[in-house]
């Protein structure tokens, strides 16, 4: 029944002067062909789709804007101030640890 088919299918296509369905033994199949799984398939698919989203998309999105770095082009610039009250630290570190520039260090002094 299926040869059937694919034969009514091959005149169809031969109508439209198209390639045949051709029907090949299991071992005329290339062993060195690269093949891939279905897991491997989707897999390729996903990581593919998100390459392309990232080329797409805005370049505000691809990056924290609040980590860029300003200062090696703004040198004669200050864009902080920090404060330190003697009175009311209890050097606990926390800035220290907080700062994203790593500019705090607390020492015994």
């Amino acid at each position: 029944m299926w040869l059937e088919r694919i034969q009514s299918a091959n005149n169809l296509l031969f109508e439209m002067g198209k390639i045949n369905i051709e029907i090949l033994p299991v071992n005329s199949i290339k062993l060195n062909e690269e093949t891939v799984s279905r897991r491997q398939l989707f897999t390729m698919w996903g990581k593919e789709s998100k390459r392309l989203a990232k080329e797409v998309s805005p370049a505000s999105w691809r990056f924290n804007q609040k980590n860029l770095e300003l200062a090696p082009y703004y040198s004669d610039f200050q864009f902080n101030q920090v404060e330190i009250n003697s009175d009311t630290c209890t050097l606990c570190r926390t800035c220290e640890r907080l700062c994203p520039k790593q500019c705090f260090v607390i020492n015994e002094e």
